[in-house]
Formats: C-alpha cells, sequence, structure tokens
C-alpha cells in the first residue's frame, strides 16, 4: 500500500501577521524551499510537518481564553487540500504533546492536557458527512472528500 510517511519541516516562515478587529487573525506564510507563500487562518505557526511531498501546518489564534487550533493539509503546490479547526466557544486551549505516531499520524493534547486527539493523514481522500462532529469543524465544502482524519 501507500506509505504516508509525517516529519517535521521548518520550510515555512512567518512572513506577516494580518490582525483586523473582530476577524480571525491571519498569517502569511512562505515556503523558503519552493518560495511560494500561502494565506492561512492563525497568528502562531505551532507546527509544521512534511507529509511525502504534501504539507501539514497547525496554527492557532493565540487567544487563550477561547482558542482554535487550524489544521491545513496542502498540495506540493500549497494549494488547500483539506482543512480542519478545533474549536469551542468560551473554551481555552493549548496544543501541547505534539507526536508523530508511526510515520502516518500525529497525537496532540489541546482542550485538556490528559487527553488525545490523533490527527491521520489518509492516502486517499474519502467522502466523510459523519466524522466531524463538534468542537471539530471541517473548513471545506461538505461534498468535497476529506485527507484530514481527526478522532479523540
Amino acid at each position: 500500500g501507500f506509505l504516508m510517511s509525517i516529519r517535521q519541516t521548518d520550510e515555512f516562515k512567518i512572513k506577516n501577521i494580518i490582525e483586523n478587529p473582530n476577524e480571525i487573525p491571519r498569517l502569511q506564510l512562505e515556503n523558503i524551499r519552493l518560495n511560494r507563500s500561502i494565506e492561512v487562518s492563525g497568528k502562531i505557526l505551532e507546527a509544521q510537518y512534511g507529509v511525502n511531498d504534501h504539507f501539514l501546518l497547525f496554527t492557532t489564534e493565540d487567544c487563550p481564553f477561547e482558542e482554535a487550533l487550524h489544521i491545513y493539509y496542502l498540495s506540493p503546490q500549497l494549494e488547500v487540500l483539506d482543512a480542519l479547526e478545533l474549536s469551542a466557544m468560551y473554551t481555552g486551549g493549548m496544543l501541547g504533546d505534539l507526536a508523530v505516531d508511526n510515520g502516518n499520524a500525529i497525537r496532540f493534547s489541546f482542550f485538556e492536557k490528559d487527553e488525545s486527539w490523533t490527527l491521520k493523514v489518509l492516502p486517499k481522500p474519502e467522502y466523510a458527512f459523519f466524522n466531524h462532529r463538534h468542537p471539530v469543524k471541517r473548513k471545506m465544502p461538505f461534498y468535497r472528500k476529506s485527507w484530514l482524519k481527526l478522532d479523540k
């Protein structure tokens, strides 16, 4: 079968943080190796991974009392193939304990220190209509197939 290999990378650097009142902050990120930029939600680039020739980015909004975690899966050309948000009204969060699991998944905690979330990148995208419930929000249109699977 097709093997996903997730590894940490440092190709993305913050170029600019765009902050407007009453809007989610945006990060302009540049991929140094590709010399290409992308704009994503968030203010802090928490983690970045290469998945074969694709990328996974984890960003947060730096809002401790109502934090949101944004996860982006990007093509080699930095197109957004899939995107998830983990957040709940009036709920704090702090991304912690990030670890690559078996090379094909990432484990982390967010709302509580002792919880564990597992993010898998699927070898091919699947329809996942019932996959994501509160507090996981999928940012893509529902008719698009999902590459990312996030379970607690």
